[in-house]
């Protein structure tokens, strides 16, 4: 039974016991009776705890309070949980947490995630079907774990979801970056464009790379981390589960030199990291106040610089494009690019290839297609009826040209 303890201080604390028989107590407070309906509180949820584990949890709890005996048992990282709790208390809970869980049927599913196609977000944009796809992911997740302590069956059963577009990427040809790059007022962001652009970075790569992964005397970098921009962690191992080596350009290894001037090098990186072990080295990048490569500002600064710039809208991840796209240019063996990129199957990196002007050349050249002949290189870019990256090919040996420029 709930009980209350007066400490020295006169205040009070609930004592209760946990699902588990062992004697727990609740934060203080000044008042005994709000201490005791503290530990009221708890101990229903400890009753209700036990009652799951041992599949008697009575069909008609209510939604919410599954939830908060399912909640605390989940093993996520805590970047995902704390996504995943904003879906839970902005969509979940007040759609579901007073309704018993029996009397959820499969088509009041289908009602609410057909409801949802309707709504809006605060910026008044409508829902996404990729946000739907989610949120309705961690409902079913949870009535998934209710059976059967609590039911029988889930109602999660034959629900039709909105259709998820293939995301939209692109790639930034070289004179995309000339038009975009004056837009960026910092010289640092414009360093950033250059570098992902020369390593194929993801950005939280790029903003939790230490200074120990630069492998300056065999010239590669080994990416080994990501910051995690949500929880402010460095994530030990990066998006895929494995580390890789990327070489450096000249052009890289210059950025890095000039970052290593500019950003004093501190005792370690100053935040916590997944593994628990103590880092080694500072950050390779900071920010002018000290502080880790904002992820979101950096998508905002560009996007706001390219569409200055009057271009299709782009975003950092199209560096990697780029960076991909150019490996392809340049001939590099599809598995090779694989691994350069980080992913575990060539599919996906074909994903991140793009058409480009040079290619077309190549092909209309080889299938002895006169178009070839028009196509001339200006500052390194082929041109004809379309823009593209550098055309490379002997195929354009006998275009005229003009002399190229420095790119940006």
């Amino acid at each position: 039974m709930a009980t209350t303890e007066k400490l020295p201080s006169g205040r009070y604390r609930g004592v209760y016991y946990d699902a588990a028989g062992k004697k727990q107590h609740t934060p203080t407070r000044d008042r005994k009776r709000d201490a005791l309906a503290d530990a009221r509180e708890e101990e229903v949820k400890a009753k209700r705890t036990a009652s799951a584990a041992a599949g008697t949890l009575p069909g008609h709890t209510k939604y919410g309070e599954w939830v908060e005996v399912w909640w605390p048992d989940r093993d996520i990282e805590e970047s995902t949980e704390k996504a995943e709790a904003y879906i839970r208390d902005r969509e979940l809970i007040p759609q579901w947490g007073e309704s018993e869980m029996a009397k959820i049927g499969q088509q009041d599913v289908q009602t609410w995630v057909n409801g949802m196609i309707k709504k809006k977000t605060e910026a008044g944009t409508p829902y996404s079907a990729g946000y739907i796809g989610r949120v309705y992911s961690l409902f079913r997740s949870s009535m998934t774990a209710a059976v059967p302590s609590v039911l029988t069956a889930s109602p999660c059963v034959k629900i039709t979801l909105p259709t998820v577009g293939k995301t939209s990427h692109r790639h930034f040809e070289d004179e995309e970056v000339a038009a975009f790059m004056p837009h960026l007022r910092y010289k640092r962001h414009r360093e950033i464009v250059e570098f992902m652009r020369e390593t194929g970075l993801r950005p939280g790569e790029l903003a939790g790379l230490h200074r120990h992964r630069i492998l300056r005397p065999s010239g590669w970098v080994l990416v080994a981390d990501t910051y995690m921009n949500l929880v402010k962690k460095i994530k030990s191992v990066p998006k895929d589960e494995d580390a890789r080596e990327v070489p450096l350009t000249t052009r890289a290894l210059e950025i890095l030199d000039i970052w290593e001037e500019e950003i004093p090098a501190q005792d370690g990186c100053g935040l916590p990291h997944t593994n628990g072990r103590k880092c080694p080295s500072d950050l390779v990048l900071r920010q002018t106040n000290g502080a880790p490569l904002s992820l979101t500002s950096f998508r905002d600064v560009l996007g706001r610089a390219v569409r200055k710039a009057k271009l299709a809208p782009g975003s950092p991840y199209d560096l990697r494009h780029s960076f991909a796209t150019r490996l392809a240019e340049a001939g590099v063996d599809p598995f090779e690019i694989a691994r350069l990129m980080g992913h575990a199957d060539v599919k996906q990196s074909m994903n991140y290839i793009h058409r480009t002007t040079a290619a077309r050349a190549r092909i209309l050249a080889a299938l002895g297609d006169p178009a070839a002949k028009d196509l001339r290189l200006v500052n390194g870019v082929g041109r004809g009826m379309d823009r593209g990256t550098s055309a490379d090919s002997s195929a354009l040996s006998d275009a005229p040209s003009e002399k190229p420029s420095q790119a940006s």
